[in-house]
């Protein structure tokens, strides 16, 4: 009996430190050791191999997030995972009102390499072979997730962008001409889009998470930087179109924007350009 128990104890501690190592491979995260977690409510393991995680992280803003939950719900084989990162204005209680999973990050404000990291994580523990991280602040026609999906399978791809409207929300639009490109260049011209983001969550196996030296802004640049330095296959896409309301949920106040500044510096010194 003692020699089971202690094979139960280190098969944790194991699984710990490999979960550890995996995030912090090459250039990952290291929020853990700089911010508190705590799991508020968590849905039971179940077989998720066919579903797809939708992450989204938040700090207030709730209206953004009903529209967004709204969408999701349209999907198929979606499930929802709320990142809250200390909000004020009812959220958490929203959340549990509606039965709508969510983790308390309490960290830097809006750290979104973190939360993005915490999401992602989860989708793979609980095996989830996709996830999907959506800020709050963007709008999914209802076919999206399952045609990332289908998407992401047909090119072997390891990340896809979708296209995207920006500004006030008239409704979905469907493009005139179906584009879908290989990525080469990791610029927001070449269809990186961080507000949306699909991925197969073994890419944490092949390259770690986002780097949490970036926080808040060139997150999105590195990873996609880190994903074709690997030989990794990133789609950009306009068979989903999605509605972006244009920041609303970020660069609101001064001190976000001077992080960004300084995330572009680091980006600039990381990648020498």
């Amino acid at each position: 009996m003692q020699v089971l128990v202690v094979k139960l104890v280190g098969g944790l501690y194991f699984l710990l430190f490999y979960q550890h190592w995996r995030l912090n491979l090459h250039g990952g995260i290291k929020g853990a050791e700089r911010n508190h977690i705590t799991v508020i409510s968590k849905v039971p393991m179940v077989n998720n191999q066919n579903q797809i995680l939708c992450i989204i992280p938040v700090k207030n803003n709730l209206l953004f997030t009903k529209l967004l939950i709204s969408d999701i719900k349209c999907q198929n084989f979606a499930d929802i995972l709320v990142i809250d990162n200390e909000s004020s204005d009812g959220t958490k209680e929203w959340l549990v009102d509606n039965n709508i999973e969510f983790v308390g990050f309490e960290g830097a404000k809006y750290a979104v390499s973190s939360m993005w990291n915490i999401g992602m994580n989860e989708a793979n523990v609980r095996g989830y072979n996709y996830c999907c991280i959506c800020n709050n602040d963007i709008r999914l026609p209802s076919y999206a997730l399952e045609t990332f999906k289908k998407i992401s399978v047909e090119y072997d791809a390891f990340c896809v962008y979708p296209s995207f409207t920006v500004g006030e929300f008239k409704g979905f639009q469907k493009p005139i001409h179906e584009i879908t490109r290989v990525m080469s260049c990791p610029t927001g011209e070449d269809g990186m889009v961080g507000f949306c983001q699909f991925f197969r969550t073994n890419v944490l196996d092949k390259i770690g998470g986002f780097d949490e030296n970036l926080d808040l802004a060139w997150n999105d640049n590195d990873y996609l930087r880190r994903l074709l330095n690997a030989n990794l296959v990133a789609i950009s896409s306009n068979r989903v179109v999605i509605h972006h309301y244009g920041s609303q949920t970020v660069w609101k106040e001064p001190e976000w924007r001077e992080r960004g500044e300084k995330d572009k510096k680091r980006y600039i010194e990381k990648w020498g350009e």
